[in-house]
């Protein structure tokens, strides 16, 4: 006997959004209480607890610890229906309490969006908030505007972003580690799987030049070569090939991600970095349809990889798919190397040629002559001698000049 009858599984989004503003106007008796106060023992759950004893009906709740200014943010929208006291006086009452450093409320009747704390990232950078389809539209007026230039823009953009926010993220890894353990020069605490024991250097190193072998035992390795003293490195049982890149930087930088609303960001990359491909979960959509168009998107994903791969090129999109049902957008890229043709290499050639030469005469020419006699007059024949060979023609030259100048000969006859 089944004593348990499961419904038809429905279909829901598996998170919670972090809505900006209310879903509909607030009522005559909904107000909004901003506080900051400092942070003793279980602050916030005082004030909570002191709304709760005048039975304020809360609404939305935002608080915030900062560590570093040892102070407390607290946000509350409550519905003041069945409170005892009036705003004014429960707004005392929690100033009261002593620890309060200011405390300011406003009526929200009529309005969605009250005047709580701004978005900033990690209390350095303001943000923005804008719909998804903002920038899709923006792209598609610059290409109608330039042409096929105009959306190159916004993917240089985004490129530039989150190579600005992966720098922000290091330099704040880098001090929470130093400040903890002081054992830490690098931010990936995490080791990819592209690291192996080096036994010439006695520690970890990343495997360059890393190539996929099999063994007769069926077993996968990668193996390559120590950055440092050139020794053989090699990590059983690790595939080089679309390896999962993790650690510390790329876990903070696809929480970064996440949280501004560009989604859930997985990378994968080829042997030596020169392809690679990022799969967006729920990405920013026009009207939850597909992504296209989102350069901006494409140049995050890019950058993404170009930094952490430490590519020396711009990393090219080459294919893009986006799975509605999955919700999943999947982006391939590759390096964009250099072509340099056969006269552009012959011409390097000589430049630097033409540049040793140019440092050897320098430095000739530029010699200390010593103090003695012998050697001064030994120095002015060598000069003489330079000036000769540079140009011998000179003399001939500088006489037949001097024999156009002088005036000819008149003859006069006498009668």
């Amino acid at each position: 006997m089944n004593f348990f009858r499961f419904g038809p599984k429905e279909d829901y989004s598996a998170y919670y959004p972090n809505n900006v503003g209310t879903q509909r106007p607030g009522g005559r008796y909904y107000y909004e209480f901003l506080m900051i106060g400092k942070d003793v023992p279980n602050a916030p759950f005082v004030v909570i607890n002191e709304l709760l004893l005048h039975h304020a009906r809360l609404l939305t709740i935002k608080s915030a610890i900062d560590e570093v200014r040892k102070e407390f943010t607290l946000a509350v929208l409550c519905n003041l229906n069945d409170c005892e006291l009036e705003p004014k006086d429960l707004a005392l009452r929690i100033r009261d309490k002593g620890f309060i450093i200011s405390l300011e409320f406003f009526e929200m009747k009529g309005r969605m969006f009250g005047r709580s704390f701004p978005l900033t990232f990690h209390d350095k950078h303001r943000a923005v908030a804008l719909h998804s389809s903002t920038l899709i539209n923006l792209a598609t007026h610059l290409a109608e505007e330039f042409g096929v230039d105009g959306p190159s823009f916004l993917y240089e953009e985004g490129r530039t972003y989150v190579r600005e926010v992966i720098q922000d993220l290091k330099e704040l890894l880098k001090k929470e580690q130093s400040e903890e353990t002081g054992l830490y020069d690098s931010c990936d605490v995490g080791l990819p799987l592209d690291f192996a024991y080096c036994l010439k250097c006695k520690t970890m190193r990343e495997i360059q030049e890393p190539k996929q072998v099999i063994f007769k035992n069926k077993k996968s390795a990668t193996q390559g070569i120590c950055p440092v003293c050139e020794a053989k490195l090699c990590k059983i049982d690790s595939r080089a090939f679309n390896a999962m890149k993790t650690g510390s930087l790329i876990e903070n930088t696809q929480g970064f991600l996440l949280s501004a609303g560009w989604g859930t960001f997985q990378l994968r990359t080829e042997i030596k970095g020169r392809q690679g491909s990022v799969t967006i979960l729920d990405p920013p959509t026009l009207d939850g349809d597909i992504s296209y168009g989102n350069q901006f998107l494409e140049g995050l994903a890019a950058g993404f990889l170009e930094a952490i791969n430490g590519a020396n090129n711009e990393m090219k999109l080459i294919g893009e798919n986006y799975d509605r049902q999955s919700r999943i957008l999947s982006l391939r890229f590759a390096e964009r190397m250099p072509i340099r043709t056969k006269q552009a290499r012959s011409k390097i050639k000589v430049s630097r040629e033409n540049k040793k030469i140019t440092r050897r005469e320098a430095a000739k020419d530029n010699a200390t002559p010593s103090s003695s006699p012998e050697s001064i007059e030994v120095d002015k024949i060598v000069q003489s001698l330079k000036k000769i060979e540079r140009d011998p023609r000179e003399p001939i030259q500088q006489g037949i000049a001097l024999k156009q100048e002088l005036p000819q000969e008149i003859v006069v006859q006498e009668n």
